[in-house]
């Protein structure tokens, strides 16, 4: 998963970062940075780019991104929560921002029609905690976290991981909160922001098939206090494009 960020001068100490051996308390931090430690529907916006990376060849830039990411959250034990989430994700022109129909893929030469990028958690609920990161049924994350502080702000360093989806597949993330709001245990969420890499394979709709390769995608964002804080344009969008995505999936785990 990568070396731990090296921790800057007055940083809090790391968090384990050896499956069963984070604490209640760890996950619960994790959570409200994450989204919240109490029960509530948290939605993040965030923006992006995405590059191609061919063996032996300068990375491509081939479009950007913008999307958001709900989770509808649920305490169900002192240290264990679930969350049912959606994702719906548009792709935009690189120079122009305009969303993108269709696409001139700089590496076949062909006309592709774009599709969204819509993931929703319809195999169940995904369930944190100290024992590890459910993301789905039967395919548990081991907690790896890197907790820094510095100058009052405080960022943790985790990834998430499919380990039986086509590979590579990881994305390493960092989230930051005022460490003031962090220390106030009163407060089930902070005001997030973060930053991550994240790798896959070709999205489907690009028509790659079996050629050598794989993206990067490079997100950044924000939770947001309520829908009211979503950009216009990407809301127009949604609710045309996929209206189901403002809606929760399926049901929680008991």
């Amino acid at each position: 998963l990568g070396p731990a960020l090296p921790r800057g001068e007055g940083a809090a100490p790391a968090a384990p970062g050896v499956a069963g051996v984070v604490s209640g308390a760890d996950v619960e931090r994790y959570m409200r940075l994450h989204a919240s430690a109490a029960d509530a529907e948290v939605p993040w916006y965030y923006t992006g780019r995405i590059y191609a990376v061919r063996e032996r060849s300068a990375p491509v830039h081939l479009f950007n991104f913008e999307g958001t990411e709900v989770y509808w959250v649920r305490r169900v034990a002192q240290d264990t929560w679930t969350t049912l989430s959606s994702t719906l994700t548009f792709f935009r022109d690189r120079s122009s921002g305009a969303y993108l129909d269709a696409w001139a893929h700089p590496v076949t030469g062909a006309t592709v029609e774009v599709a969204p990028n819509v993931l929703r958690s319809l195999g169940g609920a995904s369930r944190f905690s100290p024992a590890g990161y459910d993301l789905t049924a039967g395919d548990r994350i081991p907690w790896a976290m890197e907790a820094n502080a510095n100058g009052g702000t405080f960022w943790l360093v985790t990834s998430r991981y499919l380990a039986r989806a086509p590979q590579p597949w990881i994305e390493i993330q960092t989230m930051m909160a005022p460490a003031s709001e962090l220390d106030d245990a009163t407060r089930p969420r902070v005001a997030t922001t973060f930053s991550s890499p994240y790798v896959a394979p070709w999205l489907r709709w690009m028509q790659m098939g079996a050629a050598p390769g794989h993206l990067v995608w490079h997100a950044s964002g924000r939770k947001l206090a309520s829908w009211a804080e979503l950009p216009a344009a990407y809301r127009q969008r949604a609710e045309h494009v996929g209206p189901a995505h403002f809606t929760p999936p399926g049901q929680h785990s008991p």
